[in-house]
């Protein structure tokens, strides 16, 4: 179930169109389970994935105007900000994505990131269909912020901030993000012995009003493109399956 965050900014136009590309492995998968993957935060490439700025992380170390500036003082706001920057790496562990492109138009550049040339495939939707689909976790969706981690500073007073924000050399991606937070609550305490999200979570979707298209890759044979239409019809879905049109020749 979609849940507002202040920190989530929403497109202008929420039937503009979102895509994930991804591998025919994964599409088969995400039929089988009728589930999309939530990957867990700390499994990302991108090391910088749930962390906060160069500013942030000095300003906890910061003298508040109150206190007296002693060494006793200063030693002990920087074991503070040693256990928080140490949780908020931990809290990754807790946190999973999906993440999609928004874009009217398919991307060159994403099929080449993110999919395998002999067996890739784009799902296509748009976000207000994305939002409605699904329906089985409490999760957040909102477009990723690109920023500049050398001078930018976020605000820290919620544990998902970083995780909608990113570095400004990956704006290409412009990215849309579902995030699920599962806290390891064992009663009433945080326990961070506990395991919530092994690896990623596989969260229940209708694929029916999930996807609308599904495009094959540039560079797949025909028999993908009829491999792709009989999983359509051997799962019941809806969806169109069409190659993409990126590998029409020019018309000079």
């Amino acid at each position: 179930m979609y849940s507002e965050h202040p920190f989530f900014l929403q497109p202008a136009d929420e039937n503009s169109k979102v895509w994930h590309y991804t591998n025919f492995v994964k599409f088969i998968s995400m039929l089988e389970k009728q589930s999309l993957f939530f990957n867990r935060a700390d499994k990302f490439n991108d090391l910088f994935e749930g962390s906060y700025p160069k500013i942030n992380t000095q300003n906890r170390e910061k003298v508040p105007k109150e206190l007296p500036a002693t060494k006793s003082v200063k030693r002990a706001l920087h074991e503070v900000a040693q256990q928080t920057t140490e949780m908020h790496k931990i809290w990754r562990k807790y946190v999973a994505l999906n993440c999609w492109h928004l874009n009217d138009h398919e991307s060159a550049a994403m099929w080449s990131l993110y999919s395998r040339k002999n067996d890739g495939v784009a799902l296509q939707t748009t976000y207000a269909k994305l939002k409605e689909s699904l329906i089985a976790e409490k999760f957040f969706l909102g477009k990723v912020q690109y920023i500049d981690y050398e001078r930018s500073e976020l605000p820290d007073n919620h544990l998902l901030v970083p995780f909608i924000h990113k570095r400004e050399s990956y704006e290409h991606e412009q990215e849309v993000r579902a995030v699920i937070m599962k806290p390891p609550f064992r009663g009433d305490q945080l326990d961070f012995d506990l395991e919530t999200i092994n690896n990623g979570l596989y969260i229940s979707v209708d694929l029916n009003i999930l996807l609308e298209t599904v495009f094959v890759a540039p560079d797949t044979p025909d028999w993908f493109l009829e491999l792709v239409e009989k999983m359509k019809s051997r799962y019941d879905k809806q969806f169109l399956v069409k190659r993409t049109p990126l590998i029409d020749g020019p018309f000079f």
